[in-house]
């Protein structure tokens, strides 16, 4: 069974035509939903839109076009939205480190390896200090033809290796870390450990 909900008073120019259907842009959508959504979803919207090529400016003119109830965590998603944030995981994981405090980490840092490789993180103080979200497909989705989910495994292994040996230390979370809050007091130790708070 298929529903659709019908909006009035939506101005023209906030609206596309997608198979046929008129939708809200993707600025106008992510304001509208970020705008019913605490930090951690307001972010994780909001940083899929800059991923999918809307502007800051876009977003930001967006929201300042009507009033709407939320603008608070809005105006909070927007100050921290970054579309170098890969995935929804790592969006959650960014939004908990805000709310907690905690120094703002830089996304996707270029590491050259030390064989020659190069590495991409998911976030990065100081290079000093690396945390990695491990999402449930990650493996899978890295297996290379040819290869196993075991081999992926293991060729992650060798990569957090390659990051120690620049001496950077690594913490690594999980989905089920996100749910139970126990993400930030371990990343919050690591950070005290090397005096970055």
């Amino acid at each position: 069974m298929h529903s659709r909900h019908i909006h009035t008073g939506v101005p023209d120019d906030v609206l596309v035509v997608v198979s046929g259907i008129a939708v809200t842009s993707i600025a106008r959508t992510a304001v509208d939903v970020a705008a019913c959504a605490d930090l951690a979803r307001a972010l994780a919207v909001m940083d899929s839109a800059l991923r999918l090529g809307v502007t800051l400016e876009e977003l930001r003119a967006e929201a300042a076009r009507h009033r709407i109830r939320g603008a608070a965590v809005v105006d909070a998603a927007l100050r921290y939205a970054d579309g170098r944030s890969a995935n929804p995981g790592e969006s959650w994981g960014r939004a908990q480190m805000i709310e907690a405090g905690l120094p703002v980490p830089e996304l996707q840092t270029e590491f050259e390896l030390g064989d020659g490789s190069t590495a991409f993180t998911d976030y990065d103080w100081g290079r000093v200090l690396i945390a990695e979200f491990d999402g449930f497909r990650k493996y899978g989705r890295d297996v290379r033809p040819g290869q196993s989910v075991e081999d992926a495994v293991v060729r992650e292994k060798v990569r957090e290796d390659r990051l120690r040996d620049l001496g950077c230390d690594v913490v690594r979370f999980i989905w089920a870390d996100l749910e139970n809050r126990l993400m930030v007091p371990r990343v919050t130790q690591k950070l005290r450990r090397h005096g970055l708070l």
